[in-house]
């Protein structure tokens, strides 16, 4: 099993702690070292949320990992795009990867059925012995990617597709840890999970702000713009903002412990 992350990362990623990051050198002091693996519902959320610090972490030299969970059928502007929407975004994730720094090789496509992810929530097995499931897919790409970093969408998010990888990029982050399902590979340490938004505020306060550079600004933008068929989001999105916020997770391990010291004066 990989060595767990550091006790310093963890403590700069107390829940308590805020700060602002304005260089993009300071990128693994404020959220941790490579690689990372970010993932992202659908093929443009994550750079709507996140673009200009994913820019910032590759022209850093981070390592990072880019996993599209659903295979975007459901992003078609025209009726007559629909036929070719898969392929079409398909090739749009990899330039608008490209742009911000994310070679080809580290885009990994789970290709579940866009505006299904709800009912495709956790593990599935399947009457032909096969298995699914939002959880189960993405256990196995970060058993490929052994990230030390996770990125996802809030939790708090309206879209259901959102919510349901939220969800189980929590569950996921302990089952890829632990020692079951070995056929997707060897477990890994418990990575550290952070938040982005996309259309909805986060449940809490954000725990980073991330100022990049107008390279880096310059960058999210272009790449946003490699989605052709998504312009229609530009209306929602304060994509030309010049910061980014990310929330540490709430989600960790439950420990008994953790509550030893409520309770250390009380007696019934």
């Amino acid at each position: 099993m990989s060595e767990p992350v550091p006790e310093m990362i963890q403590s700069l990623l107390s829940r308590t702690a805020r700060g602002t990051v304005t260089r993009p050198a300071d990128l693994v002091q404020a959220l941790g070292p490579s690689p990372w693996l970010c993932i992202s519902p659908h093929d443009d959320d994550m750079v709507i949320g996140m673009g200009l610090t994913v820019a910032a972490a590759c022209a850093a030299g981070i390592e990072v990992h880019l996993g599209v969970v659903s295979d975007g059928a459901m992003g078609y502007p025209r009726p007559e795009d629909m036929e070719n929407i898969v392929a079409t975004r398909h090739g749009e994730v990899l330039e608008s990867s490209r742009l911000l720094g994310i070679p080809a090789e580290r885009v990994h496509m789970l290709d579940l059925p866009d505006g299904e992810l709800m009912g495709m929530r956790g593990a599935q097995r399947h009457s032909d012995g096969c298995h699914t499931g939002v959880g189960r897919r993405i256990t196995g790409l970060m058993r490929q990617v052994r990230p030390r970093i996770v990125f996802g969408p809030n939790p708090a998010d309206v879209h259901p597709d959102h919510q349901a990888v939220s969800g189980d990029l929590d569950i996921a982050c302990f089952w890829a840890a632990s020692a079951l399902w070995l056929e997707l590979g060897e477990p890994i340490a418990m990575p550290v999970r952070w938040d982005y938004a996309v259309y909805a505020p986060f449940v809490t306060d954000p725990h980073l702000r991330v100022e990049g550079t107008e390279v880096c600004r310059r960058a999210k933008s272009e790449s946003f713009a490699a989605f052709a068929t998504q312009q229609y989001v530009t209306a929602n999105a304060e994509l030309a903002h010049p910061s980014e916020f990310l929330r540490r997770a709430d989600w960790t391990i439950y420990r008994p412990g953790h509550y030893d010291a409520l309770f250390a004066e009380s007696q019934l």
